[in-house]
């Protein structure tokens, strides 16, 4: 099977579903940004842009892992003159490219809704950030994809992750409205970091330690995204080890 092939196949099977989510995004924002200019467009933009990110590159990532990690298609390769740890990075970058492509996809769709502001200083640190938390969506589409084998399950865990973690983390409300217990629960999803950074951008944006911070915050979406793909990884190499 050609991984190319593979890949157009599911981008056309869910293509509906990828043109639902882009519309009712690009609605909503073009509706809501009305009474924002500037700057305060874009960070609009990026702060409900987590949502529709998350949600397509899991339904993509994951109906791909759930071909490539299935325990029969492992052992055909066993016998075929193949190196499997060569194709399992043609796996990775596979999945890595379409990613980029997603988050590529947004970045030029900000630059159409907002302007010259979207490829500002501040705008391009926005686009990095959308960048991390698109690296950790990608880990959480590998997990799904080893367990959830039907385009259903896939499609229900998917959005129930892309919806709950925005939410649990403070995309519907400013973070710092919640007293310590719920900043502290918080603190535990990546997309609060993602909200953090989006702050530090905007509110104060030119000092330095503004900067150092967005980069902590940036850090710790990474150590998510690596954490939830070594679980991963472990989790599929015990597979492939019980199919002998």
């Amino acid at each position: 099977m050609k991984l190319f092939d593979l890949y157009i196949r599911i981008l056309k099977k869910q293509l509906w579903l990828y043109v639902i989510y882009l519309t009712l995004f690009f609605l909503f924002i073009v509706i809501g940004r009305k009474t924002y200019v500037g700057l305060a467009a874009v960070t609009l933009y990026y702060r409900y842009a987590v949502l529709a990110v998350m949600v397509l590159v899991m339904l993509t990532i994951s109906a791909v892992t759930a071909v490539t990690s299935d325990t029969e298609l492992f052992m055909r390769h066993q016998a075929a003159p193949v190196r499997l740890e060569i194709l399992e990075l043609t796996y990775v970058g596979a999945d890595l490219l379409v990613m980029l492509f997603f988050w590529m996809l947004f970045f030029w769709m900000a630059v159409i809704l907002c302007g010259e502001a979207a490829y500002s200083a501040g705008g391009l640190l926005m686009a990095v950030n959308l960048l991390s938390i698109s690296l950790f969506s990608t880990a959480v589409g590998f997990m799904i994809g080893i367990f959830a084998k039907t385009a259903q399950s896939r499609g229900i865990v998917a959005n129930l992750i892309a919806l709950g973690l925005p939410f649990l983390g403070g995309s519907f409300e400013l973070f710092r409205w919640g007293d310590s217990t719920v900043y502290l629960l918080r603190s535990f999803t990546p997309v609060f970091w993602y909200q953090r950074a989006l702050d530090e951008i905007t509110v104060h944006w030119g000092k330095q330690e503004s900067l150092e911070n967005f980069a902590g915050y940036l850090g710790i979406q990474l150590i998510f995204a690596l954490m939830v793909l070594t679980l991963g990884m472990m989790l599929a190499k015990q597979r492939k080890e019980s199919a002998y």
